[in-house]
């Protein structure tokens, strides 16, 4: 994955005007296809594994996630880093 993709979340699949930017995908860890994703997000549900995410214009669904979301609100200067897997994404390069 390139450096510092972005990352979207909607609850609404059919419409991708709609979404809302809730992270970035920092970097890759390992050749297996992990990420490291900053989230700008208190909503756990974006999180988890079965969460799908918008990223490079492909819907893309979690299936590991490892990580703590901050309990109170965020400023849009504070994120939260997690190492996550996606679907279908098992190497390093795309």
């Amino acid at each position: 994955m390139p450096k510092s993709m972005s990352t979207f979340s909607t609850t609404d699949a059919q419409t991708p005007q709609g979404l809302l930017h809730v992270g970035r995908v920092t970097r890759p860890h390992g050749v297996k296809g992990d990420v490291y994703v900053s989230f700008f997000t208190d909503r756990p549900e974006r999180t988890r594994p079965g969460a799908k995410l918008f990223i490079q214009n492909e819907w893309m669904t979690v299936t590991s996630a490892r990580g703590q979301l901050s309990s109170g609100k965020l400023s849009p200067s504070q994120s939260t880093t997690w190492l996550m897997h996606f679907a279908g994404i098992d190497d390093r390069n795309l």
